[in-house]
């Protein structure tokens, strides 16, 4: 089991190691879509939740891949559990270059590790499209 300091250090590491697009702003249909995945995850809201990801959800946690709303939905608890919903309140997305590509990052630091909720943009929506422990 790592250290409390390791934890850190890996936090760290994926937050400032990657090549960012430039972060200094969001696209505004991204901080709308945003803002409201924030709203659903605070209301419980299920639906909206599931409509705004991409499945099968890429996970190394939780059992493995989200492959359906309703696999998503059993597991809804344990993936956000309320210190991780109360991290979402104040989380923000950071856009990140991956291979051409921009996608768009929110971290917590809640439990044992840390854990990265990879969002990408699916034709103009913003889906949920990966849960990565960053310990794994």
């Amino acid at each position: 089991m790592p250290s409390v300091f390791l934890k850190h250090l890996l936090l760290v590491v994926a937050l400032f190691v990657p090549a960012y697009a430039d972060a200094s702003e969001l696209p505004r249909d991204v901080s709308t879509q945003w803002a409201k995945y924030q709203a659903a995850l605070k209301a419980n809201d299920l639906r909206t939740l599931t409509s705004m990801a991409k499945f099968p959800v890429q996970c190394n946690e939780f059992k493995g891949d989200i492959k359906s709303a309703k696999a998503f939905a059993e597991q809804y608890k344990i993936i956000f559990p309320e210190p991780t919903k109360r991290c979402f309140e104040t989380s923000v997305l950071h856009p990140q270059k991956w291979k051409g590509s921009i996608h768009y990052e929110a971290w917590c630091d809640v439990g044992e590790y840390p854990i990265r909720f990879i969002f990408e943009l699916v034709g103009s929506k913003l889906c949920l499209t990966s849960i990565d422990n960053v310990n794994e």
